[in-house]
């Protein structure tokens, strides 16, 4: 494990069962790098997600933020510690206003409400700040729950299928922003299935199959892995 790591997780496992969802995971992130973690669906990735964010607690392994074991603290315990993440489907709270909901996320994580309010500017979301968040569209739900995650200033954040169902200029526009956070020193697993996307962003993956590691490394040489081509591109 590298001592620079600003995120560790090391042989994370979890069963459901007789499914065995990840087998034994090992992922590494610094600031200011993007890892695309990438697989078909049932792969593992959003549980692995799970793990790492405290949704779900390890049968075996760990998982260390800036050198410190926070393996099975809840979610809530590991935002005021730096580390959040969004997901796949988001959640914001329908009822109340785009805005509170930031501050709702920046209150609880004991940030100041100016930070939900720069969260929502740097998403795009400031002009909708005053509309209930069930009246969004899916794409500026998944924006408002990137501003969430935002709001409670983490130093890593596990972004879940951000891209999922934007357009080509929505996803011009999210590969910007992520670009931007890891330029100023966030570290971010970015859990992709559109791999064209994922190369504005990153050289290196991680491809997950069958909740198992069967490739790390470039980008690039993924694509020409044969066994990444057979489980995932369907070669």
């Amino acid at each position: 494990m590298s001592s620079e790591a600003l995120l560790s997780a090391h042989s994370l496992s979890k069963s459901f069962g007789s499914l065995k969802a990840v087998d034994a995971i090992s992922l590494e992130l610094s600031g200011g790098e993007i890892v695309g973690l990438v697989g078909p669906n049932c792969s593992g990735k959003t549980t692995l997600v799970n793990l790492v964010s405290g949704l779900y607690r390890p049968d075996r392994g760990e998982v260390l933020l800036a050198g410190r074991r926070v393996t099975g603290m809840a979610p809530h315990q590991l935002a005021r510690l730096g580390l959040n993440r969004t997901f796949q489907v988001p959640k914001p709270f329908h009822t109340l206003t785009v805005h509170e909901n930031a501050r709702l996320a920046a209150f609880y994580t004991r940030q100041s409400p100016e930070r939900a309010e720069e969260a929502l500017e740097f998403v795009g979301l400031t002009p909708l700040a005053e509309r209930p968040a069930g009246s969004l569209n899916v794409g500026q739900q998944k924006l408002l729950d990137l501003a969430r995650s935002l709001a409670t200033a983490p130093r890593v954040l596990l972004v879940d299928e951000l891209a999922a169902g934007l357009g080509p200029r929505e996803l011009e526009l999210v590969a910007e922003k992520l670009l931007t956070l890891a330029g100023s020193g966030l570290g971010l697993v970015v859990v992709e299935h559109l791999l064209a996307f994922l190369n504005q962003l990153t050289s290196r993956v991680l491809v997950m199959n069958a909740g198992m590691k069967i490739y790390e490394g470039k980008l690039s040489a993924a694509v020409e892995d044969r066994q990444v081509v057979e489980v995932f591109l369907g070669g």
